[in-house]
């Protein structure tokens, strides 16, 4: 077992993803959700080198990426970050457990934000993407 890149977060990864040629820097790039810590790395496969991190929603747990590593598709168990004066529960017993959205009975629902995912462009400008 070998070590492929360092802080990659607490806990446990999600399903990583890698870009299927190199980008345009010439780099091969993975990127990894890091579930506890709601964000995904970037990663450069070949140098094993963090790039950076992105905030997600809450758990991401798996990820896509296009061809060349320069857009990122993240999904979230926990849907996305809940607004100011929105309904939430926390998603687990500790007192720093996440807080997810849910509706008058206390149940975690659709949401069509759920479906819409948040790419970072090779230039580093947000970029969105609605599935639905």
């Amino acid at each position: 077992m070998s070590v492929v890149a360092d802080d990659l977060g607490e806990h446990l990864t999600g399903a990583p993803a890698i870009a299927a040629s190199p980008n345009a820097q010439g780099r091969s790039i993975a990127v990894i959700p890091l579930v506890y810590n709601n964000r995904v790395a970037v990663i450069e496969l070949n140098t094993g080198k963090l790039l950076g991190h992105a905030q997600t929603g809450i758990a991401p747990f798996a990820t896509a990426v296009n061809a060349s590593g320069t857009i990122a598709y993240v999904t979230n168990w926990g849907g996305r970050l809940p607004r100011e004066g929105e309904m939430t529960l926390p998603t687990g017993l500790d007192p720093k457990a996440d807080q997810v959205v849910v509706d008058e009975r206390g149940i975690a629902g659709f949401d069509e934000d759920a479906f819409r995912c948040a790419g970072r462009r090779a230039d580093g400008k947000a970029q969105s993407h609605r599935l639905a």
